[in-house]
């Protein structure tokens, strides 16, 4: 068994992998298309969340000066890396 399948087993309630393992095709199927419905309704209530929607909206306001900041630090290195780029510098050996 991989490392990765692992990780999904610890995160499944317990007795699941048992169910699985001893389930039909069918029924498999069946489980595989509830759990699509479970995640349907999961995202809809998290849509209608207004208090979450409210929080999002805050944070994002509260980030905006440190994002608008780095995008202006980022421009900065492009334009650098630019003007360095048509001086005919290798930006490969700059490191």
């Amino acid at each position: 068994m991989s490392k990765d399948i692992n990780k999904v087993i610890k995160k499944l309630p317990e007795g699941f992998t048992s169910i699985v393992d001893g389930a039909k095709d069918q029924d498999l199927k069946s489980m595989m298309c509830q759990c699509e419905a479970n995640i349907y309704t999961i995202d809809e209530a998290k849509e209608g969340d207004t208090k979450l929607s409210s929080a999002k909206e805050e944070i994002k306001e509260m980030n905006a000066p440190y994002r608008e900041a780095k995008q202006v630090q980022t421009a900065k290195i492009t334009y650098i890396l630019h003007t360095l780029e048509s001086r005919g510098i290798d930006l490969e050996k700059l490191g």
